[in-house]
């Protein structure tokens, strides 16, 4: 999380992490990597917990450089995104 600087949690089920951060989402999917990751700039919502992760701090911050990264393994593993949100499965 400390690569992420911002807001992180466990989820309700404790299997899960969010992180909420300012960012604008790249063309391409919501979930990457197989499915393990979802990335949601707008239209969506989700139950927080409050269960703060380490050394999360309690702000929200800019996590643009995190999303950047992570499209960016997306695309080395799986190639470019089509105009379809159908991600392979790992």
């Amino acid at each position: 999380m400390e690569v992420a600087n911002s807001f992180a949690e466990r989820s309700v089920s404790g299997n899960g992490i969010h992180v909420v951060g300012r960012l604008k989402k790249p063309r391409g999917p919501n979930k990457l990597l197989g499915g393990r990751v979802e990335v949601y700039d707008s239209g969506q919502f989700m139950v927080l917990t409050g269960d703060i992760i380490g050394n999360a701090p309690a702000e929200v911050n800019d996590i643009q450089h995190v999303v950047d990264d992570l499209f960016r393994q997306h695309r080395a593993w799986f190639g470019d995104f089509e105009d379809t949100e159908v991600v392979p499965r790992c």
